[in-house]
């Protein structure tokens, strides 16, 4: 399997359970006695069991909503430290600074003038597959702590930059996967302590992305289309889920 299949069947994988708009409790008649006699009154939905009406039935007070399904990213099996550097093209530079006990990763540069840097420190078992396709990309990962870290990324195009931190804690996952394809996109994820997922794509140009996920069970998928999205600024601490699409035309 070719390394753009390979990531692209992970993102696959990972989007089959990413964060979905949650769905509120949909059996409650709105207040105000909408239902009730008179003109006008009682003929509609969702009086009338959603009848006639392609949509769910309305939503009314006392809604209940349900958790967002986790972001689905295997732990790869990684024993020992194992590290691969692939170069095709002119002036690239790469380097795999390992010093866990268990570590892997694996950087493909095709193309001119690109820049990848992966280190994987701490007591934590660490997975590291990053793919540059293009001239002039720029990639920094940091992987520590004492847990699980998981991460692919991939940038097919020109000037992309990526920076990635995890540091999962003792017993606890913590994945990413990073796709930009286009010109000039930036992004940014720092991941601590508890079992933290993001899946974060750009498709399109000069976009800008910032990710901290701080605290217990953060969940994150933000999906860029198009020119010129800016960053939103999106800092999650605790038990919280997330789901995000930005897009502008021109993508």
């Amino acid at each position: 399997m070719t390394p753009r299949k390979l990531i692209g069947a992970a993102f696959a994988l990972a989007l089959a359970g990413a964060a979905a708009p949650s769905l509120a409790k949909t059996s409650t008649t709105p207040p105000g006695d909408p239902c009730g006699s008179g003109p006008g009154r009682g003929t509609g939905n969702p009086c009338n069991g959603n009848n006639g009406n392609d949509g769910r039935q309305g939503n009314g007070g006392g809604g209940t909503v349900q958790p967002s399904p986790p972001i689905v990213l295997p732990m790869p099996a990684v024993s020992g430290r194992l590290a691969f550097m692939e170069q095709v093209g002119d002036a690239n530079r790469g380097q795999i600074n390992q010093t866990a006990s268990n570590a892997w990763a694996k950087v493909i540069q095709a193309g001119d003038a690109n820049t990848a840097g992966v280190t994987q420190e701490g007591s934590a078992t660490s997975f590291a597959f990053a793919v540059q396709a293009g001239d002039e990309n720029t990639a920094s990962v940091t992987q520590g702590g004492a847990g699980q870290n998981v991460l692919y990324t991939t940038q097919l195009g020109n000037r992309n930059g990526v920076s990635v931190e995890q540091s999962a804690g003792l017993g606890l996952h913590n994945g990413a996967l990073v796709m930009q394809t286009g010109d000039g996109n930036q992004a940014s994820l720092d991941q601590s302590g508890s079992d933290n997922r993001a899946l974060l794509k750009q498709l399109g140009d000069d976009n800008r992305m910032g990710v901290v996920q701080t605290g217990v069970g953060n969940r994150l998928t933000w999906v860029q289309e198009g020119n010129g999205n800016a960053n939103l600024g999106i800092e999650q601490t605790g038990a919280s889920t997330m789901l995000i699409t930005q897009s502008r035309p021109g993508g």
